[in-house]
């Protein structure tokens, strides 16, 4: 892998700031397709990369962009998970039907719910 026979990391890291502007400008539709495309992108690089020989050399730059990409998909990750936050809460805002109680009366389980006669006993003194 030299220097000069990088085509598809570069394709990869144009993908990769195609998607992280797409979050950036909250555009969900563009951030979809992009996101689908990046995630294609990145198993091909993968697969390239197994295929490649690991005796070969390759450079400290190559490795410091591979490095570097690696860090930007945790903060990409972590952009993600806080976008989903936010819309999820402003979801609740605007339709508090979707607000999940943590201790509803409604719900059906048997965890927080109220205790039920089994009709095992007819009276019970204490």
């Amino acid at each position: 892998m030299s220097e000069e026979s990088t085509p598809g990391f570069d394709a990869l890291e144009k993908q990769f700031g195609s998607v992280a502007l797409a979050l950036r400008e909250g555009d969900a539709t563009q951030l979809e397709a992009l996101s689908s495309q990046l995630q294609q992108m990145t198993v091909d690089f993968a697969r390239t990369m197994r295929d490649f020989p690991s005796t070969s050399a390759t450079s400290f730059t190559q490795l410091r962009r591979v490095k570097a990409l690696g860090q930007g998909f945790q903060v990409l990750r972590e952009s993600l998970l806080r976008r989903q936050a936010l819309v999820d809460h402003a979801l609740q805002v605007v339709v508090p039907a979707t607000r999940s109680a943590t201790y509803s009366s409604s719900s059906a389980g048997h965890y927080g719910a109220g205790p039920k006669a089994s009709g095992e006993f007819q009276s019970f003194l204490a």
